[in-house]
């Protein structure tokens, strides 16, 4: 009994993180072109 419940929890947790990851990465790459173009003007 416990141990669905934890699965449910852990499953519902995943679904919920799902959204955050794509955020993140989006994040994540628009770093890469800021510090791209930060370079790139130093040089």
């Amino acid at each position: 009994m416990l141990e669905n419940s934890l699965l449910a929890t852990l499953s519902d947790l995943g679904r919920r993180a799902a959204p955050l990851e794509g955020i993140l990465q989006e994040f994540s790459a628009d770093l890469d072109v800021y510090e791209r173009r930060l370079k790139e003007k130093d040089i």
